[in-house]
């Protein structure tokens, strides 16, 4: 009975982190907060938008997964730095051949967009 109730409170944990971050396409699957908790550490994977193809952005099986997980900074925010960590996958593109799915949050913007107004907020000042 306490595990289940265990679960469900870091399933509640999990969901108020991702809707805290507004994040559409990456699901928490485990948190933690480092350095005196001005880090916060985020294990993510994609939701309903894995393995797909950096080049044509098609659905491709997996060949393998990375040994280690690989980490994303995003932009800093109320002064906690975002930490994004994910093992990538290699999968197999009928068109393009063997190559590492495509990553969303990877991209030059940040992957909260409530990052990203801070981030605009903070350039237009400067």
């Amino acid at each position: 009975m306490t595990s289940h109730r265990q679960r469900e409170e870091t399933q509640s944990r999990l969901t108020l982190l991702a809707k805290i971050h507004r994040l559409k396409d990456l699901k928490i699957t485990a948190f933690s907060f480092q350095q005196r908790d001005t880090e916060r550490h985020l294990w993510v994977k994609p939701f309903k938008n894995g393995c797909r193809c950096p080049v044509c952005e098609r659905r491709c099986p997996i060949v393998r997964q990375a040994q280690e997980a690989r980490s994303w900074e995003d932009v800093a925010i109320l002064g906690r730095k975002t930490l994004f960590w994910y093992a990538p996958k290699e999968i197999l593109c009928p068109t393009h051949g063997l190559v590492q799915e495509k990553i969303p949050w990877a991209a030059l913007m940040p992957a909260s967009p409530i990052a990203w107004s801070f981030g605009s907020a903070r350039s237009a000042r400067s």
